[in-house]
């Protein structure tokens, strides 16, 4: 092959990878790069990406979180569907339940708030109450449970306790409704 063939067929091919070059250059100036697996315009995920979580890097940890934050959006949905008030120990407490051993028809609940657990979705509150021929009566109810009808507080007393369980030993009067 003589030497001018190999190099007009040299200059050919720097020529003919100019062009693709030069492409290769406008496309990642005009586009940002696109992480591996996702489509043009789509929304990003409504998780956070595992490469993100950097303290929750242990399983266990990161499943724990997302458990948390699952239910967080479920006790913000429930209290956005029932309107419930504040209340605290200490609080007189008026409820209605749908029962379902008594055809759905709604049953009235009233008692002193004793005890309220914060839990996120699984917060829960003591009611205690004295029945005139039955004595006292303690129940827990799980305030975002759906035979929790209406909640609404009738009045207040002052405590100077969170847990107010020393009332079980006292006499009805103390915190008879």
């Amino acid at each position: 092959m003589p030497a001018s063939a190999l190099h007009n067929s040299a200059a050919t091919a720097a020529v003919a990878a100019a062009p693709v070059e030069a492409c290769a250059a406008e496309e990642t100036s005009v586009t940002a790069p696109v992480p591996p697996g996702r489509v043009h315009n789509t929304p990003p995920p409504p998780w956070t990406p595992t490469h993100q979580l950097k303290k929750r890097n242990f399983l266990p940890r990161r499943m724990g979180h997302l458990i948390q934050v699952l239910e967080q959006e479920a006790a913000d949905k429930a209290t956005s569907e029932k309107n419930l008030p504040d209340f605290r120990p200490g609080d007189i407490l008026e409820l209605k339940l749908v029962v379902p051993q008594n055809k759905g028809r709604p049953a009235t609940v009233k008692g002193l708030c004793i005890a309220k657990k914060n839990r996120g979705w699984r917060t829960s509150f003591t009611v205690l109450n004295y029945i005139q021929g039955g004595g006292p009566v303690e129940r827990t109810f799980p305030l975002y449970s759906p035979t929790l009808q209406s909640l609404s507080v009738t009045g207040r007393r002052k405590v100077r306790r969170a847990k107010l369980y020393y009332l079980r030993d006292r006499k009805p009067n103390e915190y008879r409704v």
